[in-house]
């Protein structure tokens, strides 16, 4: 296991240091000539530098470290970006989301080193789950049309679920799970006919549960935690609930299903 601080690179490719005990911070040059950069858990902290010369970047892990404050401009503009994985540090805002742009770009680097990717154009993949944002999901996100995925999981998030993700025709992957939205699932979201992914668990969601098109799929596992929804998936997501609900419980439950059984649910 290595430890100590990070060296710039010097006309590298692929640079993988994670599960190490790197600490201190990160050298703003780290990216010069780099395609891979995979630093996740490790014990940097402070703030992602504000990296210079990342037109070369494909895939960028930095997850599982101490990193705090917003997130770079520059990350945000990174043109040639497959995978971006901050996920599980301390980060907040405010950050460069609203302005994002990332992933526009076409270059293929899956052969330089395997990630089990095999698409030749660029599979974005926005992975910000375990931080500390809070506000609105920003809407700009709805604009990257080379989105594969999105995780914004275990956040602050409050606000809704903007309606403009229904142009995120090639999302195969959606999770804003435990945080705090509220309002209802747009109904556009059905017309993501690629998404095989979608978790809105615990938050603080209500209305109709979409039941057109696509979305359709998703059993209640995909809804618990969100006590005001209405529709025919409430009684299956509290009769899940009960799976994971004390025993002590279970009598107090078991009415409230029954109640619900005789009523316009």
């Amino acid at each position: 296991m290595l430890s100590g601080d990070i060296i710039n690179s010097i006309s590298l490719v692929v640079l993988l240091l994670q599960d190490n005990n790197f600490s201190k911070d990160i050298p703003d040059t780290l990216l010069v000539n780099v395609n891979i950069l995979d630093l996740r858990n490790n014990r940097l902290s402070g703030h992602i530098p504000e990296f210079i010369n990342t037109q070369n970047i494909s895939i960028l892990l930095l997850r599982g470290n101490n990193f705090t404050g917003h997130i770079p401009h520059q990350l945000c503009g990174l043109s040639n970006i497959h995978l971006l994985d901050l996920a599980n540090n301390g980060l907040s805002g405010p950050s460069c989301l609203s302005n994002i742009s990332f992933g526009s770009g076409k270059e293929d680097t899956s052969n330089i080193y395997d990630f089990s990717f095999s698409h030749s154009n660029v599979v974005a993949i926005f992975n910000l789950s375990q931080n500390e944002f809070s506000g609105d999901i920003p809407e700009e996100l709805g604009g990257l049309m080379e989105l594969h995925a999105l995780k914004l999981s275990h956040n602050y998030l409050s606000g809704v679920i903007p309606r403009c993700f229904s142009g995120l025709k090639t999302v195969e992957s959606l999770d804003f799970s435990f945080n705090g939205l509220h309002g209802e699932i747009p109904p556009q979201l059905s017309e993501l006919s690629n998404l095989g992914v979608f978790k809105v668990t615990y938050n603080n969601l209500s209305g109709v549960i979409p039941q057109g098109g696509h979305i359709i799929s998703f059993d209640a596992n995909s809804y618990l935690g969100n006590p005001f929804f209405c529709g025919k998936c409430k009684l299956d997501i509290i009769v899940n609930s009960l799976l994971v609900i004390p025993n002590r419980t279970y009598i107090l439950l078991y009415t409230q299903v029954l109640v619900l059984i005789n009523t316009d649910l």
